[in-house]
């Protein structure tokens, strides 16, 4: 995962929003978004004649046309894989909170052969209801790739005030989300590391990295192949510049090629960084790479 920038609110959101804000609201006061768990059935009971109708979605989709914002600050990456979410795929506007219900991850299910699915990925609902209060919310949007938000995230996300009560969640109650967040809090690179293989895993002792890791599938056979090269790049690169001998050529020659792996726009960028931060610091440290080859901004004419 990286720590991008996330886009300053536009002027007219809330705007935009606000009717939809006001009948979310009005739909919980009348006890609408509330679920209730289904009767057990009978043993021996009959299935009902008629199927039960479809429920209707009570958030409309209004946060798809901000797309472009998120898609520009994360430099057209997934918030959570770093993969391509805007220019090879549609990528969605994910509720890094759920808004309509949230899950408790059982079952992590298995990745299937060649395929983006995973099956088997299952676990029950959790909570009255997800967090209505955010589906409006500029600050619980992020760019995802479909592959992380549908197959992987989902409604999962977990907290560390578990379980969770009957009625929960509850505006203005406080929690510890345990996923990691690209824009705001805990910094990914001090929760999770990489090898030379591309495998993820958490720091020791580190429940947000675990979480992020098992919720979001970061660990899959798929995504792993994807970093693989680029990690051994990454380490053949840091052990080189260890070497004494080196010419003052050789070592910018490295350098340079380390800050090509890392810059924003290079895939998977930020596992890149987060290799130099636990394998070259406090020696070699991304900041200092980036200080050497960043173009420095011209002032505006």
């Amino acid at each position: 995962m990286h720590r991008f920038t996330a886009p300053p609110k536009p002027p007219r959101f809330d705007l935009t929003v606000a009717q939809q804000r006001k009948l979310v609201e009005d739909r919980f006061k009348a006890g609408e978004l509330v679920f209730v768990a289904p009767k057990k059935k009978k043993k021996g009971a009959k299935p009902a004649g008629k199927k039960k109708a479809k429920e209707v979605d009570p958030f409309a989709n209004l946060w798809s046309d901000f797309k472009p914002l998120f898609a520009e600050a994360q430099k057209n990456k997934c918030a959570f894989c770093e993969g391509d979410a805007a220019v090879q795929q549609f990528g969605d506007v994910e509720h890094f909170r759920p808004k309509g219900a949230i899950h408790q991850l059982k079952n992590e299910g298995q990745e299937q052969p060649h395929s983006p699915k995973v099956k088997g990925r299952t676990g029950p609902r959790v909570g009255a209801t997800g967090y209505w209060w955010m589906a409006y919310d500029w600050e619980n949007y992020i760019l995802a790739c479909q592959i992380c938000n549908r197959q992987w995230k989902a409604n999962f996300f977990p907290i560390r005030e578990e379980p969770r009560a009957n009625d929960a969640p509850l505006f203005g109650v406080v929690e510890t989300p345990l996923l990691l967040h690209p824009f705001s809090g805990e910094e990914p690179r001090e929760h999770l590391e990489y090898n030379e293989f591309g495998e993820i895993k958490a720091v020791p002792g580190s429940d947000f990295g675990a979480a992020t890791i098992r919720t979001l599938g970061l660990n899959r056979a798929q995504l792993v192949d994807q970093r693989l090269d680029i990690a051994a790049a990454v380490i053949d690169a840091i052990e080189e510049n260890r070497q004494k001998d080196l010419t003052d050529r050789e070592r910018a020659r490295i350098l340079k090629e380390l800050y090509r792996l890392g810059k924003s726009r290079a895939p998977f960028c930020g596992m890149v960084r987060t290799l130099i931060h636990r394998n070259a610091a406090p020696e070699l440290t991304w900041e200092q790479i980036e200080t050497t080859f960043e173009p420095i901004p011209l002032p505006p004419p």
